[in-house]
């Protein structure tokens, strides 16, 4: 059951960037916007170990295409050699939330997650 499994079962994308750049250098390939973090958060705690995001980001970076990230992480600050070059050319746009300043609060609705000081100080290192 994907609600039930969600914490214990992983399946990574390992060859994600790969991927992503065959598709970036097909010549079929329309530009469109990318977004990573939607359907689950781009920096699990397994992208420390995988660095699967960071490859993706790297592909990115190289191609000069304009993406967005969402996240909860302070794992995002692991890309900033890659993203802010990019921001600094209007390529790149992260959306990081907060749903809380309290912190009791957000473990209770988000145990896993960044506490509220660590994303606030993302954000500003960002």
């Amino acid at each position: 059951s994907p609600g039930l499994d969600f914490e214990t079962r992983i399946i990574a994308k390992v060859n994600a960037a790969e991927r992503l750049g065959e598709t970036l250098a097909s010549p079929r390939y329309v530009p469109r916007s990318l977004v990573l973090g939607t359907a689950t958060d781009a920096y699990q705690p397994v992208e420390r170990r995988l660095g699967i995001t960071r490859g993706v980001v790297e592909v990115l970076a190289e191609a000069r295409h304009p993406f967005s990230v969402v996240t909860k992480s302070s794992g995002i600050e692991r890309e900033l050699d890659l993203i802010a070059p990019m921001a600094a050319q209007g390529l790149v746009s992260v959306y990081l939330s907060v749903t809380t300043l309290d912190h009791e609060l957000a473990r209770i609705l988000e145990p896993r997650a960044a506490a509220p000081a660590r994303r606030l100080r993302t954000i500003q290192a960002l």
